[in-house]
């Protein structure tokens, strides 16, 4: 026999080697591990085909039933489930298995207490087939619980965490979400507060802009903020599922509306938060447009919702590039001062004097005037600049990109270590605080390069 062909038919002996020990030992043995597993289970059901779950207790019965890829709550009351909770307790449910048969007759069920279970666990599949359990009492050591099927006379013990997953109560699985949307379908917002007035809000070519009370550019993560905290916010109670005077709650004028416009179509919907709910638990009622039930939330959810349009606007007033800017022209109780680009690196004061400037304190104030941001509003629309200081500012500074202007600040009166502030592009009057004064404030001097003594 050639050396080539036997190498051929000790490869084909490998194969079929290889392949009998994949299918028999690796195949097999995980066929075997699974069959051994579910002869084990308490259900012999694969979560996936379970249409119904119903839990039963002495204080409640919850019928869960599934939609297509939903969950819905059918009793006590009719409501949307939340599927995650369903679909966890649901497989924690199917992965109990039987610890062992502790007795084969259920002559006397009272010693298991199993002659009136404390509750019950009813899986029914698709196929319509199902299987109910009956949980008793625990056994001595308190670590295992005693079940039984109503059909079989056995008794058997199971971990007693099964107990946590039957022992329900309707809030632990319905729906808790606080407003139901496509967080990137929102077009437009209207928010109203009965405290900081209202705002509008647009999306425009996927930014979004104050458009009321003023037109101005927003804080994009304090929208984002804003819209999941109503997507992702849940109910911390439910208190009335079908209100008949939502005057009570304080929802017929609520402390805060908002108005949300979704899709092509801008379909509206509204969500409200109403009265503290300081007889039902703390917190705020609330409710949504397109359901029933009257709920509260927590305070800090609430707080989180009434934004001001302050709160919201984009609070940086120049934001430039810091590279781009070539010249600055500021004046001081009326005195000018200007400082010039000489090259990539390196800026100079040329006037009133020339003066050699120290370019990593230049590099900081460019930074400080770059990041500047508003701390206060104090009006969009002043009647006179003149009770603010800013008709004849302390300080006033301009930011030039070769002989485009990048913007122009306006400093004023010092009110309780804060000073008003506004740019000259828009009349808002603004309070921002002396430690941002200070990084902005500078005199030639606080810039230039410091000489060493040659006695030092």
């Amino acid at each position: 026999m050639k050396k080539g062909q036997s190498i051929l038919i000790l490869f084909g002996i490998f194969v079929v080697l290889f392949a009998v020990i994949y299918f028999f030992e690796i195949k097999g043995g995980e066929e075997r591990e699974k069959k051994s597993k579910l002869a084990s289970q308490l259900f012999k059901a694969e979560k996936d085909s379970v249409n119904r779950l119903i839990l039963t207790t002495e204080n409640s019965h919850i019928v869960c039933e599934k939609k297509d890829s939903d969950w819905i709550i059918t009793s006590p009351i009719l409501t949307q489930g939340d599927a995650q909770s369903i679909e966890s307790n649901l497989s924690s449910i199917l992965n109990a298995s039987i610890e062992r048969q502790i007795a084969d007759s259920a002559a006397d069920l009272n010693l298991f207490g199993l002659l009136e279970p404390r509750g019950q666990v009813q899986i029914i599949i698709n196929d319509g087939k199902h299987t109910t359990l009956m949980v008793g009492d625990e056994n001595p050591t308190g670590t295992l619980i005693f079940v039984k099927y109503p059909e079989d006379r056995a008794v058997y013990t199971t971990n007693k965490s099964l107990w946590n997953y039957i022992d329900k109560k309707l809030f632990d699985l319905r729906d808790k979400k606080t407003m139901h949307f496509n967080v990137d379908e929102v077009r437009k917002i209207t928010l109203t507060s009965r405290t900081k007035g209202t705002v509008r809000l647009e999306k425009i070519s996927g930014k979004w802009q104050i458009t009321a009370p003023v037109n101005l550019a927003t804080n994009e993560s304090e929208v984002k903020s804003l819209l999941s905290r109503l997507s992702n916010g849940t109910a911390k109670s439910f208190i009335d599922e079908k209100p008949t005077d939502l005057k009570k709650y304080g929802l017929m004028k609520p402390a805060i509306k908002i108005n949300l416009e979704i899709g092509e179509s801008l379909a509206s919907t509204n969500f409200s938060v109403g009265d503290t709910a300081a007889s039902d638990g703390g917190g705020f009622y609330a409710k949504e447009e397109t359901r029933p039930p009257v709920f509260t939330i927590e305070k800090w959810t609430k707080d989180g919702l009434d934004k001001s349009a302050f709160d919201l606007q984009d609070k940086k007033v120049l934001g430039f590039d810091g590279e781009k800017a070539d010249r600055i022209v500021w004046e001081i109780a009326n005195q000018e001062y200007t400082a010039i680009r000489v090259d990539s690196l390196n800026w100079m004061v040329v006037a009133p004097e020339t003066l050699q400037v120290d370019q990593n304190l230049m590099k900081r104030w460019l930074e400080a005037l770059r990041d500047l941001s508003v701390d206060e509003l104090e009006t969009y629309q002043p009647q006179s600049l003149v009770k603010y200081g800013l008709d004849s500012p302390y300080l006033q500074l301009t930011l030039f990109d070769q002989k485009n202007t990048i913007g122009t600040i306006l400093v004023g009166k010092e009110i309780a270590e804060k000073y008003c502030f506004k740019t000259a592009q828009y009349p808002h009057v603004y309070r921002i605080r002396k430690n941002t004064f200070d990084r902005i404030y500078k005199k030639p001097e606080d810039l230039k390069v410091k000489t060493v003594s040659a006695n030092s």
